[in-house]
């Protein structure tokens, strides 16, 4: 049982690829889990009750379970794929997709315009 829940609630973050809110619907009872850049993991944000409809942001999901479990779960949650475009996965070497290829160009580039020689500026008379 443990193993499913933390596959279901792993195939939820895999789909979490579009920033923005959406609305989610409850059933049961459970608890919104938030991700945070800065500590690079999820945390417990709040909780929920059941037949609720729930405005979220792209870095949160809605998990029906008791907390107990969740805190348990909490080290074998996938990261969120959108951490991969922020600033802090960067700053770690963690980042990935496009942003990943825009800064590897970046850094060619920047390569390139050090070994360019110097322009020689001409010292006359006049």
């Amino acid at each position: 049982m443990r193993e499913e829940l933390i596959e279901l609630i792993n195939d939820k973050i895999d789909n979490l690829v579009k920033y923005g809110y959406r609305s989610v619907t409850t059933r049961k009872r459970g608890y919104k889990l938030r991700w945070s850049n800065n500590i690079a993991g999820w945390y417990p944000s709040g909780r929920v009750l059941p037949a609720g409809t729930y405005r979220i942001d792209a870095n949160e999901i809605i998990v029906e379970a008791p907390s107990t479990e969740i805190e348990d779960m909490l080290p074998l949650l996938h990261p969120l794929p959108l951490y991969g475009n922020s600033t802090e996965a960067r700053k770690r070497g963690v980042f990935e997709g496009r942003m990943k290829e825009y800064y590897e160009d970046n850094e060619e580039r920047k390569k390139k315009k050090s070994t360019r020689p110097k322009r020689k500026v001409c010292k006359c008379k006049k």
